[in-house]
């Protein structure tokens, strides 16, 4: 929770709270996050089984997407990347931050198995 950017943190959260593969959640786009239904769908199109398949968001995940929905930016995609019109892509140096914070060496791909 202490990251220095919001984003990742965020990015990272969705990661272990979801399951999400790192591709499916930097492909997210405000089309795919119904805040109403409070659900979130990955288009076949990024899922790697190429099956569109939706989850229930928590109270915490419909928190967090809410106030990611605030982003000035105004950006398609919920994890924007410098260019607002490309998806983030991230970076070793943030998992750096999150081994030298926690301790524990992370591979993104881990968090699928703790959600």
């Amino acid at each position: 929770m202490s990251l220095k950017s919001r984003m990742i943190r965020d990015y990272l959260l969705v990661l272990l709270l979801t399951g999400l593969r790192r591709n499916e959640a930097a492909n997210l786009r405000w089309s795919d996050i119904d805040l109403i239904e409070r659900k979130l769908t990955v288009p076949a199109e990024f899922a790697k089984n190429k099956l569109e398949h939706s989850l229930p968001l928590s109270d915490f995940l419909f928190l967090l997407l809410s106030k990611r929905k605030e982003d000035p930016r105004k950006s398609e995609f919920v994890f924007p990347g410098r260019d607002v019109d490309k998806h983030m892509v991230d970076s070793g140096i943030v998992i750096a931050q999150v081994v030298e914070k926690t301790g524990c060496d992370v591979v993104l791909h881990d968090l699928r198995r703790y959600s």
